[in-house]
């Protein structure tokens, strides 16, 4: 049972991993963008 839930967990971190890093990485340039933007103003 315990053995089916951390699998179950990394799997999950896995995929979170998987969807969060491109967030992250999108957020950044979004951060980037805006604090360009502020400077040539």
């Amino acid at each position: 049972m315990f053995a089916k839930m951390t699998n179950f967990l990394r799997v999950l971190i896995r995929k979170l991993q998987l969807y969060l890093f491109p967030l992250l990485l999108l957020l950044l340039y979004l951060r980037l963008l805006l604090v360009q933007s502020i400077f040539h103003h």
